[in-house]
């Protein structure tokens, strides 16, 4: 952990856990929103963003050959023996 001395806290009377800095609320587009060129009205949102992001996971998984495999889990002991010898703490099974 990096810490800061930061002069403006020690003369400020602030609480030790405060936190300088702004919120950013996150963005209501995403990359292929930007990428495929979409207006604002035509931004993926709700069920609709949540399905093209499953969409993505699924085709990832797929070319990295993860179909051939019963689960996610078999997939993973398989690609990952030296995590997988003997332990299931890694992926919590």
């Amino acid at each position: 952990m990096l810490l800061v001395h930061c002069s403006i806290k020690d003369t400020l009377r602030v609480p030790p856990d405060h936190t300088f800095g702004i919120l950013l609320k996150p963005d209501e587009y995403g990359a292929g929103d930007l990428l495929h060129m979409r207006t604002p009205g035509q931004y993926l949102r709700g069920r609709d963003r949540q399905r093209g992001v499953i969409s993505a996971i699924r085709q990832h998984l797929k070319k990295a050959n993860y179909h051939n495999f019963q689960d996610l889990t078999s997939a993973f002991r398989h690609y990952d023996k030296v995590w997988c010898l003997g332990t299931t703490t890694r992926y919590g099974i």
